[in-house]
């Protein structure tokens, strides 16, 4: 298991990690995954954060927070019982819904 995922890290934000992968190209052991305490989100909430290098694509290091909570909104919603929200271009926050 990578150190920045916890082993306690619910199956549906681990999802949410997987996805931001995929859809980026980053790799998931890139990602932080911290609980709402972190960035002082709702309780029950988690952030996401990548904090890595700079890349030429901005969907790989500046944009991917809008183009996760942006995949949200598909039918049938790939994150159920989650709203995806970006924090800024660096990470994504991940609310039950």
């Amino acid at each position: 298991m990578s150190f920045n995922l916890p082993d306690d890290t619910p199956e549906n934000v681990r999802a949410v990690v997987a996805a931001a992968a995929r859809l980026t190209g980053i790799p998931e052991d890139e990602f932080f995954v911290r609980d709402h305490e972190h960035e002082q989100l709702s309780p029950g909430a988690f952030s996401i954060a990548f904090e890595g290098w700079v890349d030429p694509d901005p969907k790989r290091s500046t944009e991917w927070p809008y183009l996760v909570s942006q995949s949200q909104h598909v039918t049938p919603d790939p994150y159920p019982g989650l709203f995806l929200e970006p924090l800024s271009h660096w990470g994504l926050a991940v609310y039950p819904a």
